[in-house]
């Protein structure tokens, strides 16, 4: 199979908004809810960025085990790691696509025999392999995070369906299906969290999403969104999201995982930010390929 370069990718990180940026390709976020209080909880919500086999996703876990959606998320992109021969960096021809979702759907039951009751949480990602006829997805979904497509012509659209199919709780995913991305579209990947966004009254919630969407960078998308809905004073449910333009996607030996995190760190990273720790300011990420983010 014909491989196709892989390059270095300049990732930014601000550590007190738990903020991802490459530029021209992707943004994601994770933010702690409101709903406990005063009192410091685990953020059971998380995001990967796989540049290295092109894949992009959130996962929301209960507050029964908050790193159960962290240690989802790092399984299945183990998995992907497992079979790159027909994975992403090469160039799939239509009948390798129907292989790979075939085997992405064996491969996924197979993990979620595994997964006990007490680990559930929802997974909603899509896989970005390179075709002979340009740009397709394989949209991986269970549970009620979301998945959008945007596109100046269209609008937002919601392709995931809701449904009560948990990891830990169902033994195949709900949707497991190929897409067709146009060169202009962009993608948005949710936890539930996002419906408690609240923002402009005098415009149709999605009309509003999708103009913020034109309207700005990328690598902005996720920081706008949360600031633009977030208000801290009203009760709002943790939130991971994800933006990227599947057009622009390059692949590397980089990945970045947020969230998923216990009380404990959620604590650390409250007191790093209390005594200057960290600053509120983007970052270079260097060191080694893969790229593991905590709170702390």
């Amino acid at each position: 199979m014909e491989r196709m370069s892989r390059v270095k990718l300049e990732i930014l990180y601000n550590p007190v908004k738990r903020s991802m940026r490459c530029p021209g390709l992707a943004s994601a976020r994770v933010q702690r809810g409101t709903m406990h209080g005063d009192r410091v909880s685990g953020l059971g919500d998380c995001v990967i960025l796989d540049f290295k086999n092109g894949f992009f996703a959130a996962a929301d876990s209960s507050d029964r085990d908050t790193t159960a959606s962290r240690k989802f998320l790092m399984r299945f992109t183990s998995m992907l790691d497992d079979i790159t021969g027909v994975l992403t960096g090469g160039i799939a021809s239509r009948e390798k696509l129907i292989d790979l979702r075939e085997l992405l759907q064996e491969r996924s039951e197979n993990i979620l025999r595994e997964i006990p009751y007490t680990a559930s949480c929802t997974f909603t990602g899509i896989l970005l392999p390179k075709t002979h006829s340009g740009n397709s997805g394989i949209l991986l979904h269970t549970g009620d995070s979301v998945l959008y497509t945007w596109r100046r012509s269209d609008g937002l659209r919601r392709i995931t369906e809701n449904n009560f199919w948990m990891v830990g709780r169902t033994k195949q995913l709900f949707q497991v299906e190929e897409m067709g991305i146009e060169p202009d579209t962009a993608i948005l990947i949710a936890s539930d969290g996002f419906s408690d966004l609240n923002f402009s009254a005098s415009i149709e919630r999605d009309r509003f999403i999708g103009e913020l969407i034109g309207k700005s960078a990328v690598e902005k998308v996720a920081d706008r969104l949360i600031e633009t809905g977030y208000a801290p004073d009203a009760p709002v449910d943790d939130l991971g999201l994800v933006a990227l333009k599947p057009d622009r996607i390059r692949y590397a030996d980089r990945k970045v995982l947020m969230g998923g995190t216990t009380a404990c760190v959620e604590e650390r990273h409250d007191e790093s930010c209390r005594i200057g720790l960290h600053r509120d300011r983007y970052i270079a990420l260097a060191g080694e390929p893969e790229i593991l983010i905590t709170a702390h």
